[in-house]
């Protein structure tokens, strides 16, 4: 008849690209990091572009009450509207984009 619809997150886990890092932090991640310039960049200044877009996108979560203070993890609220970016078609685009970014700065260079 149809096929079994698969939840978007499990396609995620098995993929090994749902990091502990909430949604809505890895998609600031990847928009602060490109207005930084983090794609020109190249080995440890790309580190550093990416470390300061975490610590953008950390303290603007955490100002917001997305996620918890001193921590990674998702508050209720953080929880709710991660829920809701996973039905968005282009969450997966902007997770893969995200995972690219995080591969490119770790490599040594």
């Amino acid at each position: 008849m149809g096929s079994v619809l698969v939840p978007l997150t499990e396609v995620w886990k098995k993929e090994k690209l749902v990091s502990g890092t909430p949604v809505a932090v890895r998609h600031c991640v990847v928009k602060v990091f490109k207005s930084l310039g983090g794609d020109k960049a190249k080995g440890d200044d790309r580190r550093e572009v990416l470390s300061r877009s975490f610590a953008i996108c950390m303290s603007s979560m955490q100002k917001s009450g997305q996620v918890k203070p001193g921590t990674r993890k998702a508050t209720k609220r953080g929880a709710g509207k991660a829920a809701w970016r996973m039905k968005d078609p282009k969450t997966k685009v902007k997770d893969l984009e995200y995972e690219r970014i995080v591969q490119s700065a770790r490599k040594k260079s």
